[in-house]
């Protein structure tokens, strides 16, 4: 964050530059722990993806997966689509 570019686009989009490293309190651990689940699902392509579309089907498909199929300890083992429709 050291990068002059970088606080100039920082400062021009109104955001607040974060001094945060991974496994401080200060971090997001939701967005963290969504990068570990999506970097660790099976289904993840190994060779990387072809394109910009490839990765925003892929995430896409994860997403529906995620939140329609896939049963969350966190929440009694029901998908979070149920869970959100009672």
């Amino acid at each position: 964050m050291t990068s002059y570019t970088l606080k100039a686009r920082l400062t021009e989009l109104v955001m607040l530059m974060s001094y945060s490293r991974p496994r401080v309190s200060n971090d997001n651990p939701y967005s963290e722990a969504l990068f570990r689940t999506v970097k660790y699902c099976p289904a993840w392509p190994t060779k990387g993806f072809v394109s910009l579309g490839a990765v925003r089907e892929w995430m896409l498909a994860f997403e529906r997966a995620y939140n329609e199929q896939h049963l969350h300890s966190g929440i009694q083992y029901v998908t979070p689509a149920d869970r959100h429709r009672g």
